[in-house]
C-alpha cells in the first residue's frame, strides 16, 4: 500500500536472482506473484509517476535483473494461453 496505493495477496515466490549490477555490494532480489484487490495506483515518495506498460514496451528498468524477471514472467503467461 505504502509503496503504490494497492492493497494486496501476496502470492508464492516467483523468482531469486543475484544483483549483479553492482559487484561491490551484491544482494539478492526475490520477486513474489500478488494479486491487487483494492486501491487506485499512485507513486509512492519514491517516485514521480505510476505506469503500465506492455511486456514489449517496457521502459528502461533500474536495475538488469528486474528485466530478466519481467521476460520470465512473459514467457510463463504467454505459454498459459496456449
Amino acid at each position: 500500500m505504502e509503496e503504490t496505493g494497492l492493497d494486496v495477496e501476496l502470492g508464492d515466490v516467483f523468482d531469486v536472482q543475484s544483483n549483479f549490477h553492482d559487484p561491490e555490494h551484491q544482494s539478492v532480489g526475490i520477486w513474489f506473484l500478488a494479486r491487487s484487490w483494492a486501491g487506485t495506483p499512485r507513486a509512492g515518495d519514491d517516485v514521480d509517476r505510476v505506469e503500465f506498460f506492455s511486456f514489449d514496451a517496457l521502459p528502461d528498468l533500474a536495475f538488469p535483473t528486474d528485466r530478466i524477471v519481467l521476460e520470465k514472467l512473459a514467457r510463463l503467461l504467454l505459454a498459459r494461453c496456449v
